[in-house]
C-alpha cells in the first residue's frame, strides 16, 4: 500500500481592534466505544493463544466528522506481541464527537489507552490452526477499482432523512471481500444520525464497490475485512467544485520523471530549486487530468510546466477516508523541485493549499 499524503488547509488569523470574545471550546468525546467483540476480533493471535492481556496507547487526529486518522502507537505493554498494531486496526472503526470551537467542529488530537483482556479460548475456537486462531485482518483502507460516483451518492440520500430535516449523514460499514473483491457480508459499525435510513442507504451503495487488493505475501481474502466510511452530504450543500483535502496516493511521485523534467531554463539561469502549485481534476480512474499551474516560484523558468508533468503521472484512491468519491473532485498540489550536480532533480509534494486559503497565506 502506498504512503498517505494529508492535504492541509492554512487558516488566516483575523485580528480586530476590539478585545476578542472568549472562545467556547469542547473536547472530543466518544460516540461509539469498542465493544468486546471488536477487541476480540483484533486481539493479537500469539497473545490470544498464550492467554496474555495487554495495553496500548495510541495518538490520533480526530477529524471534523469524528473519525480517527493518522494514528500512531505511543506505547504497548508487553511489547512485541502486536497490541500496538491491534489498537491501530481498532481505531479505524471508532467514532467520536469532534471537538468544537464556538459550536463549529474542529480537528483535534487525542491520546487513547486501549486495554486488551484475554478472553477464553471458546470465544475464538474454530477449525483454524493455533497460529491462525483469532487472526482477523481489518484494513483501514484499500485501493478501489470501482466505487459509486458523486451523483450516485447524492441519489442514495434516504427520503426518511429528508423528512427529518435533511442534514448530512455518516455511516461506517465493515465488510468482507469476495474472491472477485466485491464487498460481502457488510454490517453497520456506526450510523449518525440513527433511525433516518443512512445505514440502509450505505448497505445498498456497498454493492457498487470493488476493491483492487494485490499482495504477494498477504493473508487470504477470506480473512480480510474492510472498514468503509460513507458520508452523505446534505441535499442543500452548496454547489460548486469539490476539492479533496485528504487523499491516499495509489501512484505517487515518479522520481525518474522528476529527474527528467527539471526545467532547462532554470538550469541555464543557475537556479537550483523551485516550486509550483498545480490544480488537477481527478478522473474516473483516479489519475490526475487537466492539470494547470496556478503558482510558481521563481517565475519564468519553467517550474509550472515541470510540475504539471510530474502531477499528471500521479493517481489517488477512488474513495477517500472521509467517505466520499474522489472522481470528479479537484485537488491542489504544491511541488518542490531540487537540482543537484548533473541533470538530476527530485520532487517533493507538500501539504496542498485549500482553494479558500488567502493567496498571501499559501
Amino acid at each position: 500500500m502506498s504512503r498517505r499524503l494529508v492535504l492541509g488547509c492554512v487558516l488566516a488569523a483575523m485580528a480586530g481592534s476590539a478585545a476578542a470574545e472568549p472562545l467556547a471550546i469542547t473536547n472530543p468525546d466518544w460516540l461509539k466505544k469498542p465493544s468486546a467483540d471488536d477487541l476480540n476480533a483484533a486481539f493479537p493471535a500469539q497473545a490470544m493463544a498464550r492467554g496474555i492481556s495487554g495495553k496500548a496507547i495510541i495518538s490520533c487526529r480526530v477529524t471534523t466528522r469524528g473519525l480517527l486518522a493518522d494514528c500512531t502507537v505511543q506505547s504497548e505493554t508487553p511489547s512485541g506481541l502486536g497490541f500496538g498494531n491491534a489498537a491501530l486496526l481498532l481505531s479505524t472503526s471508532f467514532l467520536m464527537k469532534p471537538a468544537t470551537r464556538d459550536g463549529t467542529p474542529i480537528e483535534s488530537t487525542i491520546r487513547m489507552p486501549i486495554a486488551f483482556e484475554s478472553p477464553t479460548r471458546q470465544l475464538y475456537a474454530s477449525n483454524w490452526t493455533d497460529e491462525e486462531a483469532g487472526t482477523l485482518y481489518v484494513l483501514p483502507w484499500v485501493p478501489w477499482a470501482k466505487t459509486p460516483s458523486y451523483d450516485e451518492l447524492r441519489r442514495a440520500y434516504p427520503k426518511q432523512a429528508l423528512s427529518s430535516g435533511g442534514g448530512a449523514g455518516q455511516v461506517v460499514l465493515r465488510c468482507g471481500l469476495s474472491h472477485d473483491q466485491h464487498l460481502k457480508g457488510c454490517e453497520t459499525v456506526s450510523e449518525i444520525p440513527k433511525g433516518e435510513g443512512f445505514a440502509k442507504a450505505a448497505l445498498a451503495l456497498s454493492k457498487s464497490f470493488q476493491a483492487n487488493v494485490h499482495w504477494s505475501h498477504g493473508p487470504s481474502l477470506s480473512r480480510v475485512e474492510v472498514n468503509l466510511p460513507i458520508h452523505f452530504p446534505a441535499p442543500d450543500e452548496a454547489a460548486g467544485p469539490r476539492y479533496l483535502t485528504e487523499v491516499d496516493w495509489t501512484r505517487e511521485l515518479d522520481p525518474a520523471k522528476a529527474q527528467a523534467v527539471y526545467p532547462d531554463p532554470a538550469v541555464k539561469a543557475g537556479v537550483k530549486s523551485g516550486s509550483a502549485t498545480v490544480e488537477c481534476a481527478v478522473a474516473d480512474t483516479g489519475t490526475l487530468a487537466d492539470c494547470q499551474p496556478i503558482r510558481q516560484a521563481p517565475d519564468g523558468v519553467g517550474f509550472g510546466a515541470a510540475a504539471v508533468t510530474v502531477a499528471s503521472s500521479m493517481a489517488v484512491n477512488l474513495w477517500t477516508r472521509d467517505g466520499g468519491p474522489a472522481a470528479g473532485a479537484r485537488i491542489r498540489i504544491p511541488l518542490k523541485l531540487l537540482y543537484s550536480a548533473g541533470p538530476v532533480a527530485t520532487a517533493d509534494a507538500g501539504a496542498a493549499a485549500h482553494p479558500s486559503t488567502p493567496a498571501a497565506q499559501r
